[in-house]
């Protein structure tokens, strides 16, 4: 069992950081490693990332996954991936009026 105050580096920024406040790569979804994968080839499950850059690739899945569904976002929609960056509460209705399903959106 490694000590969680052992130092690993993110995969994405390059920074050393406490195992405690790193995400390895065998608990992030395959949607969002196929996101870091675009940007990182050497990423793999065994990668970790810092939680910023976590919340980064999750936004970006987010914004994919609306213009897949589109071509492209609506006001409202770039609202909530403004406060998802911004880190602010998304209120349960505004996530229903931007056609996300909540089921899809607690799964990132």
């Amino acid at each position: 069992m490694e000590n969680k105050n052992q130092c690993r580096q993110c995969a994405v920024c390059g920074k050393s950081f406490p195992l405690k406040d790193l995400v390895s790569g065998e608990v992030i979804r395959n949607v969002i490693s196929d996101e870091i994968l675009k940007d990182h080839p050497d990423w793999s499950y065994s990668s970790f990332i810092c939680r910023a850059d976590l919340a980064d690739y999750r936004i970006k899945y987010v914004q994919s996954l609306l213009r897949s569904e589109k071509g492209e976002l609506s006001n409202l929609e770039n609202e909530v991936i403004g406060s998802m960056q911004r880190h602010e509460l998304i209120s349960r209705n505004r996530l229903c009026c931007t056609n996300l399903s909540l089921k899809a959106y607690s799964t990132i």
